[in-house]
């Protein structure tokens, strides 16, 4: 599939999602159409990302069906609606970059959703701070996208650095015996930037660091790693990097006879498919993540005004339940939402400015931009996988499990 878009319909008898094919690049330029908000969206839909672009996908999906619902969105007293216009990139970088100056150039769109991931993002801000089209990303958190300067740029997940800090805490109170840490990273901006925030949290906190090595992108075998992690002996293996990683790295872990009553992977227990992937080797492994569906917020704004609202039509929708990446990009469509009806058009330096101001409720939390256009901090859970089920160990304010060791 070169190309999607979604458009949610006001007209008498639009009820459903409708769904058809965007120009291809042989095609004619889209026209700009008054009263419509048009999202473009470079997506990963195949490669080595694709579990992660669908996620994106998915809700997205959802999230025009609710809006649909209501008619469209309220802009200064008129109905406006709203049109998704996606592209795979094919989780390859560049094409990334390509694919994002198609939609702002040939299909006019008003603002650019980012990708999954840090790198990807960063590669996309770039177009759309040359072309001053908002953006928003709502699966990057690496604090290193966000201090090049970009004004255009917004996320909504919090710095990562705190995940690192909260754990490190954490763990040291619940396992006081805990004096050695193995760090393993992707060497990839997100992956990397865990790794070296929890070494340096580690040390900090006065465990010993036993081991601290990345390992290259597209990494097929992680025995040799993993045999030195063994030799080292710690209490807490760490290991951070996408799905297909970290399902190889615990599965070579467990062939290898690595015991470590404290294994942690980032963030792969927030994703179905690492459960699903590892069966029983999965237990016990703790991961952090952004958000976790039993938070209860009320009073929201935007699409849904409650978490619950927001769990049951995706449940309803998916059968399954929703992770922090379907989570913080609703969210990110509420906020751009949000930034239009404060412009009261789709001007972009207006809404842009708009975006900047933002400080508002939603489902997901509380998003307030700083300075570089990241979501402030807050405490974000941490998680363990627990037989089927995954628990969330911290903050207290929504624990429903204590920390188990992994056996």
């Amino acid at each position: 599939m070169f190309g999607r878009s979604w458009k949610t319909g006001v007209a008498a008898g639009a009820a459903g999602l409708v769904a058809a094919l965007a120009l291809g690049a042989g095609g004619a330029p889209a026209q700009a159409e008054d009263g419509v908000l048009k999202i473009g969206a470079p997506l990963a839909l195949t490669g080595g990302l694709a579990d992660e672009g669908k996620k994106q996908a998915d809700v997205w999906k959802l999230w025009l069906e609710k809006v649909n619902a209501g008619g469209g969105i309220d802009v200064g007293g008129q109905k406006m609606k709203v049109e998704f216009i996606e592209y795979d990139y094919q989780t390859d970088g560049k094409r990334a970059g390509q694919m994002a100056e198609k939609l702002v150039t040939d299909d006019g769109v008003d603002v650019l959703m980012a990708p999954f991931g840090s790198g990807h993002t960063k590669i996309v801000a770039a177009v759309a701070e040359r072309y001053q089209v908002p953006m928003l990303a709502c699966v990057a958190s690496s604090v290193s996208v966000y201090d090049q300067g970009f004004k255009y740029l917004f996320g909504t997940l919090a710095p990562n650095t705190g995940m690192a800090e909260s754990m490190t805490d954490y763990f040291k109170a619940k396992v006081p015996e805990l004096k050695k840490v193995a760090v393993y990273g992707r060497d990839d901006v997100f992956p990397k930037a865990m790794a070296t925030a929890l070494a340096a949290s580690a040390e900090a906190g006065g465990l010993e660091v036993v081991y601290n090595e990345l390992y290259a992108v597209g990494t097929m075998d992680h025995s040799a790693a993993i045999s030195a992690i063994k030799a080292a002996a710690p209490d807490w293996v760490y290991m951070t990097g996408y799905t297909q990683d970290l399902i190889l790295g615990r599965k070579q872990m467990a062939d290898l006879g690595v015991e470590a009553p404290v294994v942690t992977m980032v963030t792969g227990p927030a994703y179905k498919e690492f459960t699903e992937g590892l069966g029983d080797l999965a237990d016990g492994v703790t991961s952090s993540t952004w958000w976790h569906h039993s938070t209860a917020y009320t009073g929201a704004t935007g699409a849904w005004d409650t978490t619950a609202g927001f769990y049951k039509d995706f449940t309803d929708a998916y059968a399954e339940d929703p992770d922090y990446v379907h989570a913080s990009c609703a969210a990110a469509a509420d906020v751009l939402v949000a930034a239009v009806q404060k412009a009261g058009s789709t001007d972009k330096a207006a809404v842009r400015d708009a975006l900047a101001a933002t400080d508002l409720l939603t489902f997901y939390g509380p998003i307030d931009f700083g300075d570089n256009g990241m979501n402030q901090g807050r405490e974000m859970p941490i998680i363990q996988v627990q037989g089927d089920a995954i628990k969330v160990l911290y903050p207290a304010a929504i624990a429903d499990a204590e920390l188990q060791l992994v056996k």
